[in-house]
């Protein structure tokens, strides 16, 4: 008889999902099922056992089609399958409603049943879970029938809440192989009798090494028990050792080459060893769009200590985060490297930098290849104010939207979201390459910008346009999309701000006392730490696992009682052999009897002994063993304590930042609020969630009172005070799309005024009003004009 051995398949998960790679890996468990079936195909497998947890939930009808899609490819296997503590089997069950076109039989009862498979001469035993735990040892008094055949038992358990079971009872059973599922590590727990297939795919970074399924054949005269790997991925560890002389691209480069050797297809957590200098500080988001990179744990010497990363950042929120962490090492590095992790790439890249002020900046020119409905469209613009006039449909946000698309490129979404998406909408619809060029003056030096948009043909590209030499765009400016579109760039009926400018705005007062910087991201270094202590629960549900299995072993090994009866024996016996050969009741042959009694008793005593000493030395080992892995377990479990005092930490100090937004960047918006209304509102107070108060006759009202117009002219000031105070070193230019649409004649000739001075950015609006050319005519200003319908100098 020929069987294939699955553990815990849990088709639905999806691992990862927070990293965008969930529908990946469930394609992935489902891809090593198909193998794992295509291969029971070319064995002429009799039996295939699924041992619970099939699903990562309670199945729905679907689901268990789905199932049944794959079980019908098997050619002459049937499946025997049991519910696990994922799975488990209640009143409403899908389970118990469904009927399999493929050959397949569940074992419904709670309670142990068994089928008999005559071809095979082959009985079959099982019970599927009924509830989510089970603390009753189910399988403890399983005993097979005594009928001649082969008995194989489905499990599922081994741990406390999980039907716990005692293996040396389970090994003595009588049971020709025991199939188990529930621990996802594959292992063979007594040699081609008892296993645990373990799961087709690692769920989680803590299952580390191959993942599989076991191949069994037992007949008459042998049993064989074989493990197969078949996952599609694996979570893996790298160490990269570092020197302190080596600089970013080196050490990004000598990570590449170690993940390389390991193979692009899979799921990596970096450890940095040896030493490098405090400052550096990788960007290994370069290397995500290659490899899959889970987490990345700087060993380093001398990277980082608490006390001098408390010095350097006393004035800021590190500083209060340390400050309250003081005597807590564990929380304190915790904390430090999800700052570091949450500042990785943007302090690099503005620090090395050592921008001094900003450059100057401005799009000169930009060529559409290929964008919504240009093809072929070229238009220049000159440093300051440039006005794109054109009716409505005319193309004016098109324009807009391929600007901002040259500057932080153009990805196309997933799912139902491609259907309406920036890719989508902006798609030629006259033909040409989908993308173009822009050339951009910095400090007086020219850039050529190249981007094709097209999925499958994605390109970008920046040259020196004088040498025709490549060049690098992080040089030029270094803010995100998301930045842009909440700051500088502005289009009608999006001004109010962003719950994301929200957070920015937060960063940036937690910085405000010390750097004057928005280089420390408080939401990102949350999101840090809170995946550190869910990285160290599913560890410490593994290792509680291990803990108990390891505990039971210990507990039921088989005790020595250091004694042995064979010497008493032997004395009575020879007592007795006097007694007789006194008496004279001796014939020939007698003695000699006696030494040979007397030497196998002597040999029975030393192996009785050997047995002993061993059965001490496993007792002692599995002791041991379950003593390191304790204190390992307990560890565990005071780290995830300390991710909760950081974390805690970092809320409390940021809370006490928050309390007040700035005073810096209240004056900023009230500024330039007040000049815009000519002084009818000269002051604005901003609370933590961007909640506005205004001024007005020495009273503070709130902005549901005001005039939609007024309402949008406080909301530009606060896009523009944040620009300045956030990026105040950024060059971007400033785009704004029809936002004039509720400001009367005189605010709308401030605003311009306002703007057309504006910080020395480049300003780019796009309006369908046509007035706006004579308004500011009239003021003789140096002003670009640009026509849709014809171009005006």
């Amino acid at each position: 008889m020929k069987f294939i051995h699955i553990g815990d398949l849990h088709l639905g998960a999806c691992p990862e999902t927070e990293r965008g790679w969930g529908e990946e890996r469930k394609k992935d468990i489902e891809q090593s099922l198909s193998e794992v079936i295509a291969l029971a195909n070319e064995e002429q497998a009799d039996f295939l056992f699924l041992c619970g947890d099939i699903f990562h939930k309670k199945p729905s009808l679907r689901d268990l089609n789905r199932l049944d899609s794959f079980l019908s490819q098997l050619v002459c296997t049937k499946v025997f399958m049991i519910a696990g503590n994922h799975d488990f089997i209640d009143e409403g069950s899908a389970y118990l409603r469904y009927r399999f076109s493929a050959d397949v039989h569940l074992f419904t009862e709670k309670e142990l049943t068994r089928v008999y498979q005559e071809a095979q001469n082959t009985y079959i035993y099982g019970l599927s879970y009924h509830s989510r735990e089970i603390t009753e040892p189910l399988y403890d008094e399983a005993r097979p029938g005594t009928e001649e055949g082969i008995h194989i038992l489905l499990g599922h358990g081994g741990d406390g809440t999980h039907s716990p079971i005692d293996f040396h009872k389970l090994k003595w059973s009588g049971f020709d192989y025991a199939a188990l599922g529930h621990i996802h590590s594959p292992e063979m727990i007594s040699e081609d009798l008892i296993a645990y297939g373990g799961s087709l795919e690692p769920l989680n970074r803590t299952e580390t090494g191959r993942r599989g399924f076991f191949l069994g054949e037992i007949t008459d005269e042998k049993k064989v028990v074989r493990f197969l790997p078949v996952n599609q991925k694996s979570y893996v560890e790298v160490r990269v050792n570092l020197t302190k002389d080596m600089d970013d691209q080196e050490i990004l480069f000598a990570a590449e080459e170690e993940m390389k050797l390991l193979g692009e297809n899979q799921m990596f957590t970096l450890f940095l060893q040896g030493s490098k200098r405090a400052r550096i500080r990788p960007d290994f988001d370069l290397l995500g769009a290659k490899y899959r990179i889970v987490d990345i744990v700087d060993e380093t010497r001398g990277s980082r200590t608490e006390d001098s990363l408390l010095e350097s950042n006393k004035d800021n929120i590190i500083g209060a985060v340390l400050r309250r962490l003081e005597g807590m090492p564990e929380a304190s590095r915790f904390a430090g490297d999800a700052f570091e992790q949450a500042s990785r790439g943007l302090y690099q890249r503005r620090r090395s930098e050592k921008r001094e002020k900003r450059s100057a900046f401005y799009i000169r020119n930009i060529y559409i290849d290929g964008f919504g409905k240009f093809c072929g469209k070229e238009l220049s613009f000159e440093p300051g104010l440039n006005i794109v006039y054109g009716p409505n449909e005319s193309g004016k946000t098109t324009i807009k939207e391929f600007i901002v698309h040259m500057l932080f490129g153009l990805e196309k979404s997933r799912g139902i979201a491609a259907r309406s998406d920036a890719y989508t909408i902006y798609t030629p619809v006259y033909g040409g390459n989908y993308g173009g060029g822009m050339e951009i003056i910095s400090d007086g030096h020219a850039w050529l910008l190249e981007r094709s948009f097209r999925t499958g043909e994605k390109s970008f590209n920046v040259y020196d346009k004088e040498s025709g030499e490549k060049g690098d765009l992080s040089k030029l400016y270094t803010l995100s999309l998301g930045a842009y579109t909440d700051t500088f760039c502005i289009q009608e009926g999006d001004i109010p701000p962003s719950g994301n400018l929200s957070m920015e705005l937060t960063n940036y007062t937690s910085n405000l006392t010390g750097s004057n910087t928005a280089d420390i991201k408080i939401d990102l270094a949350l999101k840090a730490l809170k995946e550190k202590k869910n990285m160290l629960r599913r560890k410490s549900r593994e290792e509680s696992i291990v803990l108990s299995e390891k505990r039971e072993r210990y507990l039921k090994a088989p005790e020595s009682d250091g004694q042995s009866g064979k010497p008493r024996s032997i004395l009575f016996f020879l007592t007795a052999a006097a007694v007789f050969a006194a008496a004279g009741f001796v014939h020939q042959g007698f003695f000699a009897g006696c030494a040979v009694f007397l030497v196998l008793s002597v040999l029975s005593i030393k192996s009785e002994k050997k047995e002993m000493t061993e059965q001490e030395d496993f007792k002692e080992e599995l002791r041991r063993d379950y003593q390191i892995f304790k204190e390992q377990t307990d560890r565990t479990e005071y780290n995830i304590n300390q991710a909760d005092a950081a974390i805690q930490a970092v809320l409390d100090a940021a809370r006490e930042f928050r309390e007040n937004l700035g005073e810096q960047f209240n004056e900023k918006v009230s500024e330039i609020v007040s000049y815009l209304t000519g002084g009818e509102y000269e002051k604005v107070k901003i609370d933590e969630s961007l909640s506005f108060m205004v001024e007005y006759k020495n009273r503070f009202i709130d902005l549901k009172y005001l005039s939609a117009g007024t309402v949008e002219q406080i909301y530009l000031a606060v896009r523009l005070a944040a620009g300045e105070i956030l990026y105040p070193k950024e060059p971007v230019p400033v785009l704004m799309d029809d936002i004039f649409g509720n400001f009367d004649d005189e605010r709308t000739r401030r605003a311009l005024d306002y703007l057309s001075r504006y910080s020395g950015r480049q300003l780019i609006l796009f309006t369908c009003k046509k007035e706006l050319f004579h308004q500011l005519d009239r003021k003789n200003q140096k002003i670009h004009w640009i026509s849709l319908e014809e171009t005006r100098e």
